[in-house]
């Protein structure tokens, strides 16, 4: 009876949720296999740690890995800096349990994760991780997320959470993706983002960044050929601000 009604709300939320599927990041064998293999993506290692220069985070730091998936991000972060510590949270528990076997396979200690929809993240539940991982890291002192705020309904209100959870003068960054408007992409668009991702990739996630963070950042890879999709293209990016210093009352 369990079964049968766990079948229904799936199906249920698919039905309700539609173009935006998402299937890859319910299945986590499909996200793997689509997404996870090609970390990171359009983008170089070197050029990852170019940008994000993750080696130069404060030592016995945080960072929060939002939206992780399977914990590709999360696990190349810990590895750039092992006197940090990245915790990864999702809203899929799926994608976490296969994120928290691989950190045991390969033995990575400096990672951990737990459940959380994005929009709903708070300092306490924060607080609450680091008391039962018993961490003794002491700040916060980057979000980064990949491929997460194209992917969610309403991702001003996730990235507006995740912003009031990051202390003044600590990084966001964002990688992620947007196409062009064009015929193919429109195609694209709705059979591939959608469908497999639950994203709509003409979304231009960072012009909130960039209008409410300071020293802002954008590296940007145009009209690059999909690698999945014949005669689409699309433009990654990575984009990075520094949380505004609040002004104090009465200046």
């Amino acid at each position: 009876m369990k079964t049968l009604w766990r079948i229904k709300k799936y199906f249920a939320d698919l039905i309700d949720t539609f173009p935006y599927l998402g299937l890859s990041y319910k299945i986590p064998f499909l996200y793997n296999l689509i997404a996870a293999s090609d970390f990171p993506y359009f983008f170089s290692k070197q050029e990852l740690s170019d940008i994000i220069c993750a080696e130069s985070l404060k030592k016995n730091s945080i960072v929060l890995d939002l939206a992780c998936g399977t914990g590709e991000f999360s696990f190349w972060l810990a590895n750039q800096q092992k006197d940090i510590h990245v915790i990864g949270i999702d809203s899929a528990e799926s994608m976490l349990e296969c994120a928290q076997k691989k950190a045991i396979e390969e033995k990575v200690e400096n990672v951990s994760f737990f459940c959380q929809l994005i929009e709903k993240l708070t300092k306490d539940d924060i607080e609450q991780h680091i008391k039962e991982q018993k961490l003794e890291h002491d700040s916060l002192s980057m979000i980064v997320n990949c491929f997460g705020f194209s992917a969610m309904r309403n991702f001003e209100q996730g990235f507006n959470q995740a912003l009031s959870i990051l202390p003044e003068k600590s990084i966001f960054c964002i990688v992620d993706v947007y196409r062009k408007p064009s015929v193919i992409n429109y195609i694209c668009n709705f059979f591939y983002d959608n469908l497999l991702f639950g994203a709509d990739s003409f979304r231009i996630v960072y012009l909130q960044m960039k209008q409410q963070m300071d020293q802002f950042e954008l590296y940007e890879k145009k009209n690059v050929p999909d690698p999945l999709l014949i005669y689409s293209t699309i433009t990654p990016y990575i984009a990075k601000g520094v949380k505004k210093a609040e002004t104090m009352k009465g200046n």
